[in-house]
């Protein structure tokens, strides 16, 4: 005799998977605003230790205008923005040649993320995570052997721009730095960290990712029919024992 119940898994297994396949809407889409240093604003480099077991420090030194990013993409294109703070350049490690990395940490408390729309802010709480310099290249939050990561917390914004409002959307993101130089040849993590430096820089900034309420829907459904499932297996086996 077929009973409902015998297919209870299979039906918690197509919610699940199609809970996984569903395609986010664009009002949950993954989305990603592209900034660039403001003219004059530049990373720059300090070589003094701060501290035992670190070698440097660097901070965002902001040009004429007073600001230190400005976005270039989207509807929030124009907007202007700081980074501020100063942050701690750990021990340097070098996995392979011409690769140099280490570990970032804030000098100072409260350093953030700043959007302004001309009548709201974006702020958010940030930590670099990590620096790296591979040739002419180098970065922050994205280190080549472990990439980006969430490094934007507490994350607020009750504007009107529709970007700034994605971005809002978690109180987490994720926001990376990449920067050049052009002397031959170009200074390495070491040398930034014994002699200083400066450099312009652009990176971007993206919103953790938010569930589809669909998928939560999807996912709530199926969460029934797999604790059935499992509960008349089991009386399934009690019943076997008794037998």
């Amino acid at each position: 005799m077929i009973r409902f119940r015998d297919f209870l898994p299979l039906v918690a297994a197509v919610l699940v998977g199609t809970a996984t396949l569903t395609t986010p809407t664009q009002a949950h889409a993954a989305l990603q605003v592209d900034f660039s240093n403001t003219v004059g604003t530049s990373i720059v480099f300090n070589p003094t230790n701060p501290a035992p077991g670190l070698t440097g420090s660097f901070t965002f030194v902001n040009g004429s205008g007073g600001d230190t990013i400005q976005i270039t993409d989207g509807t929030a294109s124009g907007l202007t923005g700081d980074i501020t703070g100063t942050y701690n350049i750990g021990a340097i490690s070098s996995p392979f040649p011409g690769y140099q990395t280490a570990t970032v940490t804030n000098a100072t408390t409260g350093n953030q993320f700043i959007i302004n729309d001309g009548s709201a802010t974006f702020t958010a709480n940030v930590d670099w995570i990590n620096i790296f310099t591979a040739g002419a290249s180098g970065g922050l939050n994205s280190d080549l052997t472990s990439g980006a990561v969430i490094n934007l917390s507490n994350i607020s914004y009750n504007g009107s721009n529709a970007d700034l409002l994605t971005l809002a959307q978690s109180p987490l993101g994720t926001a990376t730095i990449s920067f050049q130089f052009t002397g031959t040849p170009p200074p390495s993590l070491t040398s930034l960290t014994t002699t200083g430096g400066s450099t312009s820089f652009s990176g971007s900034v993206s919103p953790n990712a938010v569930p589809e309420p669909s998928m939560v829907v999807l996912l709530m459904s199926a969460a029934p029919c797999l604790l059935v499932g499992r509960l008349v297996r089991r009386q399934k086996g009690r019943e076997a024992e008794v037998a």
